[in-house]
């Protein structure tokens, strides 16, 4: 076990106290940033494959690199899409 692992633990913990609500914020918070994370690193690839130079990981492409770059991979593109989304499925269970 790493380290880092009672950590992660501990966050996991925290986040399953959250409500519904919280835990797609949390959810779509992450992936916005992973979403960047994996789109800089796509862009840096590139320069090297243009410069001649490529990485043995770079013939490689992960599910998180398809996702970044497939249209309509996320259902929501903001918080407020999630928060809207929330708001009339709640309408709609309470009519």
């Amino acid at each position: 076990m790493s380290a880092q692992q009672p950590v992660f633990e501990e966050i996991i913990v925290q986040v399953e106290q959250l409500s519904p609500t919280d835990q797609l914020r949390v959810i779509s918070r992450l992936t916005e940033r992973l979403v960047t994370f994996v789109q800089q690193r796509s862009s840096s690839r590139q320069m090297d494959s243009s410069s001649g130079y490529t990485t043995p990981e770079s013939s490689r492409h992960s599910v998180v690199d398809i996702l970044a770059v497939a249209q309509g991979h996320r259902l929501f593109k903001t918080m407020e899409d999630v928060e809207q989304y929330i708001a009339e499925e709640r309408a709609a269970w309470d009519n």
